[in-house]
């Protein structure tokens, strides 16, 4: 079962949608922009969402479920994401709410969008004869999920003094009939106060989810919103045991959205009456627009010798005065290739996309502008370049390698975000792959990249000059939880060769886990290359590539073994209205789930 939400934007209020790919909490304002910052003129009003998930796992039991789990300051996630659900499986969130600087009417809508036969296997086709899997809106998944809302205090159990908002299958109601969850509006406020909710004052409701019958069991309430659900349940209980085997396989897909619009001249409003807001969340890198300038800095380096260090490098090997995890801000100037070898931050004072950039360049036989070889580090506000073609065998923006110095071993939470990558060229005889940034093992095994984040970066003019591979991004190796999102990449070249905007790759066979390209604009590449390959060696099970404009996709094509799993590449737009002449496979048992696909490309940050 997969279940998918959309991030939207309102124009004269705010909107926050969790989902299957999404952008991050944050303020989204009249400008029809989605950022952090931003103001009306005359105040603002901002909607940040978080929540606490558990579900049934592997074992059958109830457990904490970190991949639809999120905070405040994280990127908004996935109310639902379960993909092997059975009878009498159930699930349990507190979503906090919190709206900031004005009072606001507050509510939840719930649209199903799609509920198909995903594929009719033999027991499948037992019960449902008419079962079609090139059908549309013709499955029995979502007449057998059960969904209930209450008014939580913030422990995620359903307690004797907390109002049910709603109890429901999701197939009572048509597919594509938006659904209205009254949070708080003129007629009444479900946290047993009068009138809107007010700023910086949390608010939490639960979401249960059961794959069969939902019968309600509230318990006591205890007073302290702190002991949850693994230890005093969740307040329901779920029963599958009366569903047959007509929803195998089946899909889902609905939007689960929530709105806040200002209470101030407002006082009429009614959640029923809202209609949700239209607009897409744009894609690709938010630098131009706005820079996250660093919150704090420990030491700073400045080329003019106007601090105590002139050069990134020296703040770096300076471990008595720059201890491990401090923030080194470089201001705006020209600094030399480095290499950071243990946990630091590394950020520019200044947007890399303007005049005063941090710019960290190489030329002659350097293979790496950017060398990462240790875990907990963190790359921001660079603009990273090459001054002239580089003569070394592999060439690389940023690369993030284990193997180069230390011999192995796994590189764990690295973020790499709003940088310039580009242009960077090989020069010509040196037969060198180009990549702007790369996940890089040397070792075939035994190397995991976990928790990498590689975000609202712009990467371009990455050259291979000979007949060689040239990428935007590429990763080498085992990859778990690693985020790459709203990256803006273009204008790729090659002699020749070949390569890919995102490419994820593995020397040997790999796995992949929580691995996640969205909401990325991967466009201009010139043949032969792709905006997205996944090779061979790469487990595609683990992989979703939603929401992101492209214009191609090849899944395999490389020596190694290919993947039996179906590739998830719903949502995106393809450069035209016909996907199929945009999605490649090879060898022919490769599978690519595109549908439903994106009439009209998305708009860029």
């Amino acid at each position: 079962m997969i279940f998918r939400t959309r991030l939207l934007l309102a124009v004269v209020s705010v909107v926050c949608i969790g989902g299957v790919v999404v952008g991050s909490t944050g303020a989204f304002f009249s400008d029809t922009e989605t950022s952090e910052g931003n103001t009306f003129a005359a105040g603002e009003i901002d909607l940040k969402v978080a929540n606490t998930s558990y579900a049934t796992n592997a074992a059958g039991n109830l457990a904490a479920s970190p991949s639809t789990s999120w905070g405040y300051d994280d990127a908004l996630g996935l109310f639902f994401n379960f993909n092997d659900v059975k009878p009498g499986d159930y699930g349990e969130d507190t979503i906090r709410l919190t709206v900031n600087t004005n009072p606001a009417w507050l509510c939840g809508y719930v649209t199903v969008t799609d509920n198909r036969d995903a594929t009719c296997n033999d027991p499948e086709l037992e019960d449902d004869p008419s079962c079609d899997p090139n059908g549309t809106l013709n499955g029995e998944l979502a007449q057998n999920l059960s969904v209930l809302w209450w008014a939580d205090d913030g422990d995620n159990v359903l307690e004797s003094d907390e109002e049910v908002i709603t109890l429901a299958r999701l197939g009572d109601a048509p597919v594509g009939m938006q659904l209205p969850i009254t949070l708080a509006d003129s007629t009444g406020n479900i946290w047993n106060t009068n009138g809107p909710v007010e700023p910086g004052v949390e608010h939490a409701i639960g979401k249960g989810w059961c794959f069969g019958e939902i019968s309600l069991n509230p318990v006591t309430q205890d007073g302290l919103a702190t002991e949850g659900p693994l230890t005093r349940g969740t307040g329901f209980s779920c029963d599958g045991s009366h569903i047959d085997n007509a929803p195998q396989t089946d899909k889902v897909m609905l939007n689960v959205t929530f709105y806040a619009e200002q209470a101030r001249h407002n006082g009429e409003f009614v959640c029923a009456g809202a209609v949700e807001p239209t607009f897409t969340q744009p894609v690709g890198s938010v630098l131009g627009k706005e820079y996250p300038h660093p919150e704090r800095c420990d030491v700073e380096v400045d080329d003019d010798g106007n601090t105590g260090y002139t050069d990134i490098a020296q703040a770096i090997a300076d471990t008595q005065n720059v201890p491990d995890e401090s923030v080194v801000c470089v201001d705006s100037g020209s600094y030399s290739h480095f290499a950071v070898t243990r946990p630091l931050t590394i950020v520019g004072l200044h947007d890399p996309s303007g005049p005063n950039a941090a710019v960290v360049s190489a030329s002659g036989n350097i293979s790496d502008i950017i060398l990462v070889t240790s875990s907990n580090v963190t790359l921001k506000g660079l603009k990273v370049l090459a001054s002239a073609p580089l003569s070394a065998s592999q060439v690389a923006g940023v690369r993030v390698s284990p193997a180069q110095t230390i011999g192995g071993g796994n590189i764990e939470d690295v973020a790499i975000t709003h940088n310039v990558v580009g242009p960077i060229a090989s020069a010509s005889g040196s037969n060198a792959s180009v990549k702007g940034v790369q996940l890089w093992t040397e070792a075939n095994s035994g190397t995991t990249f976990r928790n990498i984040t590689i975000k609202h970066n712009m990467i371009s003019g990455i050259q291979a000059v000979d007949a060689k591979g040239t990428y935007g991004v590429q990763t080498v190796g085992a990859l778990d939880n690693v985020l790459i999102q709203f990256n803006t990449i273009q204008n790729l070249t090659t002699g020749g060769g070949w390569g890919a905007g995102v490419a994820l790759d593995g020397k040997v066979a790999v796995v992949t886990t929580g691995v996640r390209v969205e909401r990325n604009h991967i466009m201009g590449m010139a043949t032969p290359v792709f905006g997205v390959q996944v090779e061979a060696n790469v487990d595609g099970a683990g992989i979703r590539i939603n929401h992101n404009n492209l214009e191609t996709l090849l899944y395999g094509d490389s020596s190694g073994v290919p993947s039996a799993a179906m590739l998830n590449a719903e949502n995106n737009w393809w450069g035209d209205t016909d996907p199929t002449n945009d999605v490649f496979v090879n060898p022919a048992s490769n599978t690519v789930d595109y549908l439903p696909f994106k009439v009209m490309p998305f708009p860029q940050n």
